[in-house]
């Protein structure tokens, strides 16, 4: 117990030296929450005027696609300002600075996850946090409802660490492999905008179970819609599972790791 408080206590001391460190250009700090904010509505813009055109789907019109896409940036945000250690893994690796973790006595899933902090992340957090509240005041839902969104974020913000320090871990495997680990990134960030009413069989079984994409916004607002808190369920299940799944295979791949990037 005591060794998980301190690793904690050093997660959240590192979190804020890189807010901090961060904040120093403050010029840069504050273009790079710009730059992500404008980027943000016009894919905004792009997705609605598609949802309109093609009309409601499965109980799925601009409302919920609204939702969604608001839910999907704040988790996004979420992920990359608390985690911001994903996709940085391959460069530590491949220039062997990747020893001076393992020196170290504390948690090395949590410093890996920690290494760095995106402040673009906040300029999702704040546009993700501004389209749920108009999104809730647009669905005027129950108390229950606004619960039952909330306590489906940690899972998504879970499952999305967890798979990104899995495509992380390409890199102990393949050192050639930066492009290979941004593509398996890309493979559940794409998908999780994507409306679940347009996913169904199959397809909805592969983005809930082999590439959790629809657990970082579609399922939180399918069970918001539904009020249906098997998903919730559901939700923490295949959480759990990845974050084990991670913990596994970055135990696998560090014995493919040599100083230096060495690899046997």
């Amino acid at each position: 117990m005591r060794h998980f408080v301190q690793d904690w206590s050093f997660y959240f001391y590192q979190l804020r030296k890189n807010l901090k460190n961060q904040r120093a250009l403050r010029l840069s700090f504050g273009l790079q929450i710009l730059g992500m904010f404008l980027n943000n509505i016009a894919f905004f813009i792009i997705w609605l005027f598609f949802i309109k055109a093609i009309g409601v789907t499965n109980g799925w019109g601009v409302k919920e696609t609204f939702g969604l896409l608001s839910v999907s940036i704040f988790t996004f945000g979420l992920s990359r300002a608390f985690f911001g250690g994903i996709g940085q893994l391959g460069d530590r690796v491949i220039t062997g600075s990747f020893d001076s973790f393992l020196t170290k006595p504390k948690s090395l899933y949590l410093r890996i996850l920690n290494q760095d902090f995106y402040v673009s992340a906040l300029g999702d957090l704040i546009q993700g946090a501004l389209g749920i509240a108009i999104f809730l005041v647009w669905a005027q839902p129950s108390p229950e409802q606004i619960l039952l969104l909330l306590v489906m974020l940690p899972p998504a913000i879970i499952t999305q660490a967890s798979f990104g320090l899995i495509s992380d871990c390409i890199i102990f495997w393949f050192p050639q492999a930066e492009q290979l680990n941004r593509a398996f990134l890309d493979l559940l960030i794409m998908p999780s905008t994507q409306p679940i009413a347009l996913l169904e069989g199959a397809m909805r079984f592969v983005y809930i179970f082999v590439v959790p994409a629809l657990l970082l916004a579609g399922l939180p607002i399918q069970a918001f819609i539904k009020f249906d808190w098997w998903l919730v369920a559901l939700a923490y299940g295949v959480a759990i599972g990845w974050l084990l799944l991670s913990k596994l295979i970055l135990r696998w791949s560090l014995k493919k790791y040599e100083s230096a990037n060495f690899f046997g």
